[in-house]
């Protein structure tokens, strides 16, 4: 009995260790419903960030491997922006916009496409070549009107 409580608390620890917070009810059911009969309503990005590589497969397939610090790309490397979409089930956008803007310019603009999921994930890669200030932005063109889901700032170094 004194091993299983052991290997119980062992394994266990490290679970709740990296557990996020529990949503309240209400939170749990805007979220489900917005998955449910959400349809038409367009997209949430839960999530983006930039990283050097995304995993293929195994435990962590489609996640990030290393985040990296926005203060620090590279000029001339390549990197992802990883994206984590909730889209309402049976619903498909193929007018996602990501948008490299440096100097008040749009120097690059790529299309994303997501589908039904409570969990989308995607990424772009991204190779800025220019030193300086950049944001990367991300859009969901709708009709006339523009959303903006997220906006991050980067600095790329030589």
């Amino acid at each position: 009995m004194r091993k299983l409580t052991l290997f119980l608390f062992l394994f266990l620890l490290p679970l709740a260790v990296f557990a996020q917070n529990k949503p309240t009810a209400d939170a749990a059911k805007a979220f489900l419903d917005f998955y449910y009969t959400g349809q038409g309503q367009g997209v949430v990005l839960a999530d983006a960030k930039v990283c050097t590589e995304v995993s293929r497969e195994g435990d962590n397939r489609y996640e990030c491997v290393d985040t990296v610090d926005l203060n620090a790309l590279q000029a001339g490397e390549t990197y992802n922006l990883w994206m984590l979409f909730v889209v309402p089930e049976g619903d498909t956008y193929e007018d996602i916009l990501v948008q490299f803007n440096q100097g008040g310019l749009t120097r690059q603009t790529k299309e994303v496409s997501v589908s039904g999921s409570l969990r989308y994930r995607t990424w772009k890669s991204l190779r800025l070549t220019k030193v300086g200030d950049w944001t990367i932005k991300v859009l969901h063109a709708r009709g006339d009107a523009v959303e903006e889901l997220a906006s991050l700032s980067v600095t790329v170094v030589e």
